[in-house]
């Protein structure tokens, strides 16, 4: 029997509460640990109500959630995946992702931002959850 410890997300999750709550301590302001906790919230009610069965997301898509870790930049993104050509990172990888609601752009009325990066949804955590768990079943 595997020995069960906290998974990448599990790691990447605290590793983000860490990381909001200082930048809200050091700002003086709270509304990015807000933020971050709500969407947790939000995160743990979807788990609990979403569908079993979990929709086809191309190889691509189940590659890119697998490799986000907290809020990334395209080109952080596309050079985890060894990936060189944005329009092809783009049709592939971040629209049907976008499209699917797995993960989400963190300045959404301005898409064109150069502060622009993206983040797993609570659907995509979820479906990334799904995904360990048929793993582990199946192991």
């Amino acid at each position: 029997m595997k020995k069960q410890g906290i998974s990448e997300i599990g790691v990447s999750i605290i590793v983000t509460y860490y990381a909001v709550l200082n930048k809200s301590t050091e700002n003086a302001e709270s509304s990015v640990f807000i933020e971050f906790m709500l969407r947790m919230i939000l995160s743990a009610i979807t788990s609990l109500f979403a569908p079993e069965v979990t929709p086809y997301v191309t190889p691509e898509v189940r590659k890119m959630l697998s490799i986000l870790k907290g809020a990334m930049f395209r080109k952080e993104i596309q050079q985890i995946l060894g990936l060189k050509d944005e329009k092809h990172f783009r049709t592939a990888y971040q629209q049907p992702a976008i499209a699917a609601g797995l993960i989400e752009m963190t300045v959404p009325d301005k898409p064109n931002s150069r502060l622009q990066k993206y983040r797993i949804t609570p659907k995509g955590i979820a479906f990334v959850k799904e995904k360990i768990r048929k793993r582990t079943l199946t192991s």
